[in-house]
């Protein structure tokens, strides 16, 4: 008597797909009799899948071993299909046991787990098209590919990774292993980071009517009449002074700094990221 696996076999891989989807797994197996006849006997399944992240600076760098394990029974063809609750990937090993007349039997297939990257054009469009900031972004720091030429999640700097490239808050894994699912979080850490800047720029602006600067000792309050609300070194506009601080802030640290001596915000970016950023959009 033995059990015998015949789906999955050794070191295949399946594949999330370029939309996203978790691949269809149909695992077979059977007791075969030593006239390698099938017996009809309960089969019991336990997958489970491994993924084990490098550690890094990143929040999502620092999560370590992930697993996720999946059991099920079946009787009679020795099928199993096993549901999934969230995207996931890695490694994977499947373990059949069974029981037959007081005898236990035990088979195991290792397999693996990858993902395909999206078609650009449907990240862009999924994003909001073109014109979106986060779009700028996505192709910035990850060239909008989720998964890198393994089929594993895209790791980047310090571990950051996706699509978005999300680093903290840390990447849940069903958005290390979901396009969708990353592009969802880079979309609300971008509507964070938004508020952020704003409270930020806010502390030093041009009150609307007067035209005065508030949130600075009245001695230095400068009339500005035609001004914007956020004097600014560079001459730009309040969307755009807003834009580069919101870029910066999603990609780290902050854009602006508020000049005391010439009461104005200037430019004081850690790097060349937002200029980057804006050169590609």
């Amino acid at each position: 008597m033995k059990l015998q696996i015949s789906n999955p076999t050794p070191g295949q891989v399946f594949y999330i797909d370029a939309l996203g989807r978790m691949p269809e797994l149909r695992f077979e197996a059977c007791l075969l009799n030593s006239q390698n006849q099938p017996m009809h006997a309960p089969l019991q399944w336990t997958l489970q899948i491994t993924e084990n992240i490098w550690p890094g600076a990143c929040a999502s760098a620092k999560l370590g071993r992930q697993v996720v394990q999946l059991q099920g029974t079946s009787v009679g063809l020795g099928i199993w299909i096993p549901v999934f609750n969230a995207h996931c990937g890695g490694d994977a090993i499947l373990t059949v046991t069974a029981q037959y007349q007081g005898e236990d039997y035990q088979a195991s297939v290792h397999f693996k787990i990858r993902g395909k990257n999206p078609a650009s054009d449907a990240v862009v469009e999924y994003i909001g098209g073109e014109l979106a900031p986060l779009t700028w972004l996505a192709r910035f720091v990850s060239g909008l590919n989720q998964f890198d030429i393994q089929g594993m999640p895209l790791s980047g700097k310090h571990g950051a990774v996706g699509i978005m490239q999300l680093c903290n808050p840390a990447a849940q894994p069903h958005q290390r292993w979901s396009w969708v699912h990353n592009v969802q979080a880079g979309m609300s850490l971008l509507q964070r980071q938004q508020g952020n800047a704003k409270a930020y720029l806010n502390q030093h602006r041009l009150d609307g009517d007067a035209g005065r600067l508030t949130a600075i000792p009245t001695t230095m309050q400068t009339a500005h009449p035609n001004a914007n609300q956020y004097p600014n070194s560079e001459s730009l506009s309040d969307d755009q002074v807003l834009l580069r601080e919101i870029l910066q802030r999603f990609l780290g640290d902050a854009y602006w700094q508020w000049d005391e001596n010439i009461g104005q915000w200037r430019p004081n970016p850690p790097d060349d990221s937002v200029a980057e950023v804006l050169r590609l959009k």
